[in-house]
């Protein structure tokens, strides 16, 4: 990889993987988080509406395959968020992120099958131990509970479909996205993620009026500083890093946050806590090491 995908990568990775501290003591927010999100992506829908406004007329971006790329990222970014939210209590939080910590292991074995990204290099499926030890190291951070109810176990299976689903899109949108530009690909995927955040959260919307001027523009800075960031790079990397690679996000979201937490609060380290990160973050290593370098001739606008 080039060094600005390295860079790109690891900031996307310390940023999503640092949201939490926005609310470390876990407290009740007046607006529920994917209404906030679904807002703070209207905001940056608008924003690069906007931009892409004042530049001139691009013809190259409108001749894409819009229809695919909308339904991958909806697979990708909405559909999986969706489900949780729908699940609510039937599922854990934790077990919600265990079950995402699986797509590595997915995106290896549809690349395997695929075999379009590797090329002539050795068999993909070798990636698969790095893959389920990275699973294997969040499995002794991330405490499994198994569904108590039907209902529960339904969403569970659900969740597990959209995360496989979501695997599969990323392939299929890596390639849709060469040579395309990163601004209006993001404006669209802004605007499909408001658009369901709005619909899926549609009874919370009176919620909005206990935000008073300054929760207001508290949410806006977040949505500047840390959404907007983090939409534009997710793009920019789907674009530019192997499948592969930029699967390993699911891993090393867990680390930068366990490790932030143990640093923050004080926790005492326990065995547990240190073979799972060096599982997981060694598994990650690996994955980036071994995947292959996106087309180092790729000179998409952006």
């Amino acid at each position: 990889m080039r060094r600005r995908r390295w860079l790109g990568f690891a900031a996307f990775c310390l940023l999503t993987g640092s949201r939490w501290l926005l609310n470390p003591d876990g407290m009740a927010l007046p607006v529920p988080v994917f209404l906030r999100t679904a807002t703070h992506d209207v905001l940056l829908c608008a924003l690069l509406c906007g931009w892409i406004a004042m530049r001139r007329p691009v013809v190259s971006w409108r001749t894409l395959p819009w229809g695919p790329i909308a339904l991958c990222v909806a697979a990708i970014f909405v559909l999986p968020y969706a489900i949780i939210e729908a699940a609510g209590s039937s599922v854990t939080g934790f077990t919600e992120t265990l079950v995402f910590t699986l797509v590595p292991v997915f995106v290896v074995f549809f690349v395997a099958q695929q075999d379009w990204e590797f090329g002539q290099r050795a068999d993909p499926r070798r990636l698969l131990g790095p893959a389920l030890a990275g699973v294997f190291g969040a499995a002794l951070l991330i405490e499994f509970r198994w569904p108590s109810s039907v209902a529960g176990e339904l969403w569970f299976g659900a969740l597990v479909a959209s995360a496989i689903l979501a695997s599969y899109a990323a392939l299929r949108l890596h390639r849709a996205l060469q040579g395309a530009p990163v601004v209006p690909v993001a404006a669209l995927t802004g605007g499909i993620i408001a658009a369901a955040g709005i619909a899926v959260s549609w009874s919370d919307l009176p919620s909005i009026r206990m935000l008073d001027g300054r929760a207001t523009l508290v949410e806006a800075a977040v949505a500047l500083l840390l959404d907007g960031p983090v939409l534009l790079l997710s793009v920019w990397l789907l674009r530019e890093l192997p499948p592969v690679a930029f699967s390993t996000r699911y891993l090393l979201f867990v680390v930068v946050t366990v490790v932030e937490t143990y640093v923050v609060l004080h926790l005492p380290v326990v065995w547990r806590t240190g073979a799972g990160v060096l599982l997981m973050a060694g598994g990650a290593a690996w994955l980036l090491r071994e995947s292959p370098t996106a087309d180092s001739s790729n000179t998409s606008s952006p």
